[in-house]
């Protein structure tokens, strides 16, 4: 029979990764044969999802794309909506094998799997169902089975089910009292929330104005706070919120304070990134944000027509012109320098560190 190709995708809450990995290992490495490489769930570094990819996107597309699913379906499972979807899915294009793990009875499923087919990994017939997990493991992926090998794992398996079980992750219960606290908790929070929204919808609209102005009298045209100290943190929350917001990579923070500053930034060659920090800026370059010169010197641009860097260099620039203001007080300048304990100088990294960067 000649092998398949794709992953086999393990369905399951992230709180039961323990007891996950412990399946993963004793049934389908040792007992399956099965590639540790070829097997999928998302909790355990090394067969999840890489750094810096959509998780749901990535889980979609390993699921849509996997021969078999299957499902660890646990109490903490079934409160997970990821996983319900998950299901969902795979139970949709007919790859789906759900198997319960101890501590949950057919009696405790939704409607749709209680019609299911599902085994047991810890009741008396968890033998048999384990041996249909493997022959549908074996025919979906193409293996070549090890009747003595499966036998010895599976049976190590059942004997130590029990135990297994405490690796399992814990869902939490709550008292009626408990539930009517977090109801009337929940009614305040909402309450407090709406009064929030409220406001923050003005705020929004002065926001948007700002975002608009270029120079210092179109910036106090948005009605800014009357105080220098008040106008510094709107204008500086301002830049902070929406780098926050729009999820702003620092690489992409510091272009930008050397573009307000008129420095050049320079990359340093492979040899002498001593701190490794050429991989932050061509990953930003590669997302759209930056722009480097392929030949040395590797000098870093900001990609203005960008939509977030046009919003972010608004933000900034509106706060660079107030900040350098020859109408800045020496009041101000005196409370700035107390505050931070550094110079008035938005050239200083350690400026931009302590006000600018979230």
């Amino acid at each position: 029979m000649a092998k398949k190709t794709g992953k086999l995708f393990i369905s399951h809450a992230g709180d039961d990764e323990k007891y996950v990995s412990k399946f993963v290992e004793k049934i389908l490495r040792l007992g399956c044969g099965f590639p540790r490489e070829q097997v999928f769930y998302t909790s355990q570094r090394g067969t999840g999802i890489a750094s810096g990819l959509d998780l749901f996107t990535e889980m979609r597309e390993e699921a849509a794309a996997s021969p078999l699913v299957i499902a660890i379906v646990s109490p903490t499972y079934l409160t997970r909506p990821t996983c319900l979807a998950e299901m969902g899915a795979a139970w949709v294009k007919g790859t789906f094998l759900p198997v319960l793990t101890p501590g949950l009875a057919r009696e405790d499923l939704p409607g749709p799997l209680k019609a299911m087919l599902i085994g047991q990994l810890d009741e008396a017939t968890a033998g048999q169902d384990l041996d249909v997990m493997h022959d549908r493991v074996i025919e979906a992926f193409g293996l070549k089975a090890n009747t003595a090998d499966w036998t010895i794992h599976r049976d190590k398996w059942l004997v130590s089910a029990s135990r297994y079980e405490e690796l399992l992750g814990k869902v939490e219960t709550y008292s009626a009292e408990q539930v009517a606290e977090i109801e009337l908790q929940l009614e305040q929070k909402t309450e407090s929330y709406n009064l929030l929204l409220e406001k923050f919808g003005e705020l929004e609209d002065r926001y948007d104005a700002l975002l608009a102005a270029k120079t210092q009298e179109q910036i106090a045209a948005v009605e800014l706070p009357e105080g220098e100290r008040e106008q510094f943190e709107h204008l500086a929350g301002a830049v902070v919120k929406y780098f926050q917001e729009s999820r702003m990579p620092g690489s992409v923070i510091t272009a930008i304070r050397f573009h307000v500053s008129n420095d050049d930034l320079i990359l340093p060659d492979s040899f002498h990134d001593v701190d490794d920090e050429n991989p932050a800026f061509y990953d930003a370059a590669e997302r759209g944000f930056l722009v480097i010169d392929n030949d040395p010197p590797l000098e870093v641009a900001l990609n203005q027509q960008h939509p977030r860097i046009k919003k972010a260099l608004a933000l900034v620039e509106a706060f660079v012109e107030w900040f350098d203001s020859p109408s800045r007080t020496e009041g101000f300048k005196r409370w700035f320098e107390d505050q931070f304990d550094l110079p008035v100088d938005l050239k200083s990294s350690d400026v931009w560190d302590a006000v600018l960067r979230p």
